[in-house]
């Protein structure tokens, strides 16, 4: 797919309204959302190939497949119900050997680093403050590319990793960047079945219905990261207090 600013002013144009009403997409014409966007046919199938559709049909099907993915008995796929499944998933049981195992690495740890990218960056810095909420030594890089280097503090460093997929190529740099200093990880993936889970002292894998518009835009629910997020900190908070 191109990068947004390989897109002409008028393409651009068309590329905002789509990605703003990509659900009316299906049910319209060229012609149609030429009107509605107020950019010509001809300009809309260039935007259309340029992000790495052969034609507006094609990509209008893609749509159609996506959405008919997320309905469930008929009916519009709803986030309730995806969050309603997670959390009465026994979910003290599922993840009670990754918490205590999470527990022991983390109470020692000097450093606390978080990592992610796009909005598992958003959330590694949502985890990171509210890890520092409690005082812990906590902080977030959305950074691809920042050199990790601790030093004589390495073995006392954490890095919790966030990532939907664990294969962003990034992310699994940052890990193994991580991991040759050995630090220790734990990782939030939607599976433990990838690369950043495989290089990790501890996954949690939340099993989340994975959810793509189009082949790069991943929009899998992450209502369970802020669960484990603050599960975790909670957890680590009264383990403290009953030590204290």
């Amino acid at each position: 797919m191109t990068e947004i600013k390989n897109l002409t002013s008028s393409e651009a144009s068309a590329y905002n309204y789509i990605i703003s009403h990509l659900v009316d997409i299906p049910a319209l014409t060229i012609r149609e959302l030429s009107k509605r966007s107020n950019v010509s046919p001809t300009t809309i199938l260039r935007c259309i190939n340029k992000i790495g559709y052969q034609s507006f049909q094609e990509f209008k099907f893609t749509l159609s497949q996506v959405y008919a993915a997320t309905k469930i008995n008929g009916k519009n796929f709803d986030l309730i119900s995806e969050a309603k499944e997670f959390f009465n998933d026994k979910l003290v049981d599922r993840f009670k050997n990754e918490m205590a195992s999470a527990k022991k690495i983390l109470l020692p740890s000097k450093f606390i680093i978080f990592f992610g990218i796009g909005t598992s960056g958003v959330l590694a810095e949502y985890g990171a403050r509210e890890f520092s909420n409690f005082g812990f030594n906590a902080h977030f890089s959305n950074d691809p590319f920042f050199p990790f280097r601790f030093g004589s503090l390495a073995n006392s460093v954490t890095g919790i990793v966030l990532s939907v997929s664990g294969e962003t190529k990034e992310s699994v740099a940052q890990t193994q960047k991580l991991r040759e200093q050995n630090s220790k990880i734990i990782s939030i993936t939607n599976n433990s079945s990838n690369s950043i889970a495989k290089l990790s002292d501890v996954n949690f894998a939340y099993q989340a219905k994975s959810e793509m518009i189009g082949p790069d835009l991943n929009v899998t629910t992450q209502v369970p990261v802020v669960f484990i997020l603050e599960a975790l900190i909670r957890e680590l908070i009264s383990t403290s207090d009953d030590q204290s």
